[in-house]
């Protein structure tokens, strides 16, 4: 998964993440952290097959349950742990029908959709201004195994759906916590990687209680 078109310019060099932060980051959290070098970006990966993995996914306060997989039934909503200024998600979600949200911002607010009259629609949902751009797919890319992408930084706001893609400037602050839901039919999430730059506050949280 290397879809990923966050600028690295918009870290500054004091924004880098030092020594001790990616180690306290890697004590914190359940995925395969890592961190390139050149752009200061942080990754968080999950394959999604280790149940300790849920713990970074939380369901009313508790732990997804991960097992071959994160299944979320229709109206379940989990909240990735850590909170992002800037970040891009791509994840691989078993698509049963196109219903319903997928993926939420918690702070700007942003919201990646599916849905539509024909159950064939992806939907890019903005608060302010209140704004809907919207996709309709082919018939062939109304279900199935489909690599959805997310991407919020702070000059645009971007949503993905197979080979289909809808982004918008947008001045909308920091994403906050990620959540992924599932929907109206249920979806089930294979792996989602997160790029991006954490919220300094939670970096500094984390870095101090290590």
């Amino acid at each position: 998964m290397n879809v990923f078109i966050i600028c690295a310019a918009m870290l500054a060099a004091d924004d880098k993440i030092e020594a001790a932060e990616l180690a306290a980051i890697k004590k914190t959290v359940a995925g395969r952290v890592s961190l390139d070098k050149r752009s200061g970006l942080l990754q968080i990966a999950y394959d999604l097959r280790l149940p300790k993995q849920g713990n970074d996914f939380l369901v009313k306060e508790e732990p997804a349950i991960v097992k071959g997989g994160l299944v979320l039934k229709p109206g379940v909503v989990a909240t990735h742990v850590v909170p992002w200024q800037s970040v891009a998600v791509e994840a691989n979600i078993q698509v049963p029908k196109m219903g319903g949200t997928v993926m939420f911002a918690g702070k700007s607010k942003v919201s990646l959709v599916l849905g539509g009259d024909g159950l064939n629609t992806l939907y890019l949902e903005i608060p302010e201004p209140k704004k809907t751009k919207q996709i309709v797919v082919t018939e062939a890319e109304k279900s199935g195994l489909k690599s959805i992408r997310f991407e919020l930084t702070d000059a645009s706001s971007m949503v993905g759906y197979s080979t289909y893609q809808i982004s918008e400037p947008t001045k909308l602050g920091d994403a906050g916590k990620i959540e992924i839901h599932g929907g109206n039919y249920g979806y089930g999430y294979r792996s989602i990687v997160f790029r991006g730059k954490p919220d300094p506050a939670w970096l500094k949280d984390i870095t101090a209680k290590k």
